[in-house]
């Protein structure tokens, strides 16, 4: 028996964003508990009353998530 197995092209892109969503979950995840872990240290300098090392995880994390949010509305509106 032979089988001649072939993704579609439209299969192959709800994979892709699939993973993409998943990747960008895990990484702003991984950006706010490293960033909330850093809060609770005594690091100097301080910007806003945190380490500037936390306030830039943060802002990264909102950056990615933003950036996440408005792949997923465009990529639903496309294939609407």
């Amino acid at each position: 028996m032979k089988f001649d197995l072939h993704a579609t092209d439209q299969f192959s892109r709800l994979l892709y964003n699939l993973v993409y969503g998943l990747v960008g979950g895990l990484l702003i995840t991984a950006l706010l508990i490293s960033a909330s872990i850093i809060c609770t240290t005594d690091l100097q300098p301080r910007f806003l009353g945190m380490p500037v090392i936390a306030a830039v995880g943060y802002g990264l994390a909102i950056l990615l998530a933003v950036s996440l949010t408005i792949h997923n509305f465009q990529w639903k509106e496309k294939f609407k």
